[in-house]
C-alpha cells in the first residue's frame, strides 16, 4: 500500500493544475522572517496552504510581534497582505495579558495592530500559550487582579477613565473621599484593587456606607467627607477649652479631629474633657451664648484676688468689683461665700465690703495669726510662723493668702502634712528654730561607718551637726542607730566609734565568726594570742556572728566533725575521737602524741571521726580485722583455741607467733577465723583428710 505524505498530497494537487502561478506561500530556508506567494516550479519543496501556516512554522511561539508581521507583511512584488487570511482567526477581538503596555501591564484585543487603537493589540502567534477572554473586564480580573478592575478595563481600551464615582477611606486624611479626578470631594482615581468602594449610585448613602467603615465618630466622617458641610455641632477639648465643630468665623467654632472625644454640648465636654477646671468658668468661656453671662465670656461669680486680698467679680462691665478672669479659679455665687472660703484671715466685713467696691490692696491688710506654713522660697525649705519678719525666730513674714497655701497650729503639725518625707523630730526642731537647733538623735553615716549625734559641741566626737539629707531615719541612741542602719559592722565596735569618734579602738563581740583561710572558727575579741580561740576583733564588712564556736562550726562546717571542729577553734589540746587509717586497716586516736598510742589530729579534715575506737573500725574500716584496728595487745587476744592458718597449711594455736620454742602459736586469728577448742576438732576438717594430729598442728619454726 502506497503511503502518501502531507506534502506530496499538496504537490499532487499542484502538479495537476493549471500552469498558472501557485496560491501557495513557502518559509525561506536562508534565515528569512516572512513567507512568499510563488510558483510551485519556483521551488518545489516547503509549501503551505495558507499564509498563517507558513508564519506559525516560521516564527518562534514567543514572538508575537514578528509573527504579526510575517502574516500581515507583503506578498513580495504582488503587496497584497494576509489581513484576510487573519480575519477568520478564531481568537479575533479576545483579549490577553499584554506585558508590553507601558507603563502599567494592561490587556490588548487581538486584532491588525493600530498603535492599541481600542486596545489592539496584534495578533497572538498560534502556539503562545496565552490565555484569551471575551473582554477586557475578564482579562484584568483574571490576570491584573491587584489593579481596580474598571480601571484596568478602560486603560487597557485606551478609554477616558474618570473613575466609579464610588467613595472610599483617604488613608491619610483618614476621610471618605469620591474616586474621581478633581477638587474635593474627589480624592484620585484608585487604581489598585486592595481599597474598598462604596458605589450605591448614591452619594450621601456611598459616604454613609464608608464613613461607618471607620472606628470614630460617624457624624463627624460624615460632615467632613461631605463637601460644604457645617460640621458635626459636637464639642471637644482644643488647648484648655472647649469647641464647636462648625464651619463658621464664631470664636466657639474649630475643627474636630479623629483623634477628639466628641461631646453632645459645652457642658459635657467641660465636665468630663476638663474636669479640673472650674465648670461655670469652662462653660461660659466655651460656649458664651448658652452659658455665658448676658451671652458673654464671663459668669458674674467671685473668686479670690490674692494680690488685693479681697475677692473680686468675674465680669467685664464698669461695676469695680468686676475684674475678669483670664485662668481658671473657684467660683463662688457671692463675695460673701468667697471671703469666708479664701480669707479668713482678713475681718469678714472688711472683706465683703473690699470686694464689693474693688478696694487697693492696702485697704484690707491681714493680720499675723501666728500659724505654720510651708516656705518653698528658702534654703532648706521648711514651715515658718505667720507673723511679721520682725516678730522673732521663726517668723516667715505674712504667708500669701491664696488656695494653695495652708497654715497649721504648730510646726511639727506643718512639718506632718508639708514635709512628709522629712524626720519629723529634725523637720519641727529647725523649724521653730529657723534652722538653729538640734534633735540630740543619731542618723547613721554609711560613708565612715558610723553614726552621728544632731548637735553642735566642738568637745564631743559624736556630735556631727545636722544631717544633710532631712528624709533620712534617726534614733535615740547610738546603739539603736548601728544596729538598724550598720548592721553588717559589729555592733559594739559601731557603738563605740560612734561615742567616742571614728578613731577610736575596736571591741570585741565574744561571738564567733568563721575563717576560711584555717577552716576554724574564730573569736571576736582583743586577746590575740589565740587563747580561748580569741584572734583579734573583726571590723566590719558583712560578717555573721554566732554565739559559741559549736554553733559556728555546724554552721558553716558541715563536712568536718563538730567536736573536732570545736576543739580546733578553741585551741583546746585535742578531741579525743578516732579517726580510720585505710592504708594500715586500723583506727587512730586524735591526742597528744607525746601520749602512747595517740597519734595527733587527722591530716584529712573531713575524715569522718567517732568516739571509739571500735565504731571508728566497725564504721570506717570494716575489711579489717576488728580488734587489731581497733588496737588491742595481741597477748589480750591469745587464746587455748586453734585455728586454720592457710599459710602454713596447718591448725596453729591462737597466740603471737614464736611464743616459746617449738610451740604451735602461730598469730592471732581474725575475727573471720574459725576457731577450735582442741587440735583434734581443728584436724578433723576436711581440709586434713584424715590426718594425725602430730602431722597437722602447726610447730613453730615451719
Amino acid at each position: 500500500m502506497t503511503k502518501f505524505t502531507t506534502a506530496s498530497l499538496i504537490l499532487a494537487a499542484l502538479s495537476s493544475a493549471p500552469a498558472v502561478k501557485a496560491q501557495t506561500v513557502y518559509k525561506r530556508n536562508f534565515g528569512a522572517t516572512t513567507c512568499y506567494d510563488v510558483d510551485m516550479s519556483d521551488n518545489p519543496s516547503g509549501y503551505y496552504t495558507t499564509r498563517a501556516a507558513c508564519c506559525e512554522q516560521l516564527i518562534p511561539s514567543s514572538d508575537d510581534e514578528a509573527y504579526e508581521n510575517c502574516v500581515t507583511g507583503t506578498l513580495d512584488e504582488s503587496g497584497v497582505g494576509g489581513e484576510a487570511e487573519l480575519a477568520t482567526d478564531p481568537n479575533i477581538n479576545k483579549w490577553y495579558l499584554d506585558y508590553d503596555r507601558s507603563p502599567d501591564d494592561l490587556c490588548s484585543r487581538i486584532c491588525p495592530d493600530s498603535s492599541l487603537e481600542d486596545g489592539c493589540g496584534g495578533h497572538l502567534h498560534p502556539n503562545s500559550g496565552k490565555a484569551t477572554y471575551t473582554s477586557a473586564e475578564d482579562c484584568c480580573s483574571a490576570q491584573l487582579s491587584y489593579l481596580n478592575v474598571n480601571f484596568c478595563a478602560a486603560n487597557s481600551m485606551e478609554a477616558d477613565y474618570q473613575g466609579s464615582g464610588g467613595y472610599y477611606v483617604d488613608s491619610t486624611d483618614h476621610i471618605c473621599v469620591k474616586d474621581c479626578e478633581g477638587a474635593a470631594p474627589c480624592g484620585g482615581i484608585l487604581k489598585g484593587s486592595s481599597v474598598t468602594v462604596f458605589d450605591s449610585g448614591d452619594d450621601t448613602a456611598n459616604i454613609a456606607a464608608c464613613c461607618a467603615s471607620l472606628s470614630y465618630d460617624l457624624d463627624i466622617c460624615t460632615s467632613q467627607s461631605t463637601p460644604d458641610s457645617v460640621g458635626s455641632l459636637k464639642w471637644f477639648v482644643e488647648g484648655s477649652e472647649c469647641k464647636k465643630d462648625c464651619r463658621t468665623n464664631d470664636d466657639a467654632c474649630s475643627t474636630i479631629s479623629r483623634w477628639n472625644t466628641p461631646y453632645d454640648d459645652a457642658e459635657e465636654c467641660c465636665s468630663k474633657g476638663l474636669g479640673y477646671l472650674n465648670e461655670d468658668y469652662c462653660e461660659s468661656r466655651s460656649d458664651p451664648a448658652t452659658h455665658g453671662a448676658g451671652q458673654l465670656p464671663e459668669t458674674n461669680l467671685w473668686y479670690v484676688n490674692w494680690q488685693k486680698s479681697a475677692c473680686a467679680q468675674d465680669c467685664s462691665t464698669s461695676n469695680p468689683a468686676c475684674d475678669l478672669l483670664t485662668a481658671n479659679a473657684i467660683l463662688h455665687e457671692t463675695a460673701e461665700a468667697c471671703c469666708a472660703a479664701h480669707l479668713g484671715s482678713v475681718d469678714a466685713d472688711q472683706c465683703e465690703t473690699s470686694s464689693e467696691t474693688g478696694v487697693a490692696a492696702a485697704d484690707a491688710t491681714p493680720t499675723a495669726t501666728g500659724e505654720f506654713y510651708a516656705d518653698y522660697s528658702i534654703t532648706p525649705a521648711l514651715c515658718v510662723r505667720d507673723c511679721e519678719s520682725s516678730g522673732g525666730v521663726g517668723c516667715g513674714g505674712l504667708y500669701p493668702r491664696n488656695a494653695g497655701v495652708t497654715s497649721y497650729d504648730d510646726a511639727e503639725d506643718c512639718c506632718k502634712n508639708k514635709f512628709g518625707w522629712y524626720q519629723l523630730d529634725l523637720c519641727t526642731v529647725l523649724s521653730n528654730s529657723a534652722g538653729a537647733s538640734h534633735t540630740d538623735l543619731w542618723y547613721a553615716d554609711q560613708g565612715d561607718g558610723v553614726c552621728h549625734k544632731d548637735c553642735d559641741d566642738s568637745g564631743n566626737p559624736s556630735c556631727g551637726g545636722t544631717p544633710t539629707d532631712f528624709s533620712q531615719p534617726m534614733y535615740d541612741s547610738a546603739e539603736e542607730c548601728c544596729r538598724e542602719k550598720l548592721g553588717w559592722i559589729n555592733e559594739d565596735t559601731c557603738t563605740l566609734k560612734s561615742s567616742n569618734g571614728a578613731g577610736a579602738a575596736a571591741v570585741g563581740t565574744n561571738q564567733w565568726f568563721v575563717n576560711w583561710q584555717t577552716n576554724r572558727c574564730d573569736k571576736d575579741c582583743v586577746d590575740s594570742n589565740g587563747a580561748d580561740g580569741c584572734r583579734g576583733v573583726h571590723e566590719g564588712s558583712n560578717v555573721v556572728m554566732h554565739d559559741d564556736a559549736e554553733t559556728c562550726c555546724k554552721t558553716h562546717f558541715s563536712w568536718i566533725n563538730s567536736e573536732f571542729c570545736e576543739s580546733r577553734s578553741n585551741d583546746s589540746p585535742h578531741s579525743g575521737l578516732f579517726y580510720p587509717d585505710q592504708g594500715a586497716g586500723v583506727c587512730h586516736q586524735d591526742c597528744d602524741t607525746s601520749v602512747a598510742g595517740c597519734d595527733g589530729p587527722p591530716s584529712d579534715l573531713g575524715v569522718d571521726m567517732y568516739d571509739t575506737a571500735e565504731a571508728c573500725c566497725t564504721g570506717s574500716v570494716g575489711w579489717a580485722d576488728q580488734a587489731v584496728c581497733s588496737g588491742a595487745s595481741l597477748a589480750s587476744l591469745s587464746t587455748d583455741e586453734y585455728w586454720i592458718n592457710w599459710e602454713y597449711g596447718k591448725c596453729v594455736k591462737n597466740c603471737p607467733k614464736g611464743e616459746g620454742i617449738n610451740a604451735a602459736c602461730g598469730g592471732i586469728a581474725n575475727t573471720w577465723n574459725l576457731k577450735y577448742s582442741s587440735t583434734s576438732s581443728c584436724c578433723s576438717q576436711p581440709a586434713f583428710n584424715g590426718q594425725d594430729d602430730d602431722d597437722c598442728v602447726y610447730e613453730g619454726g615451719n
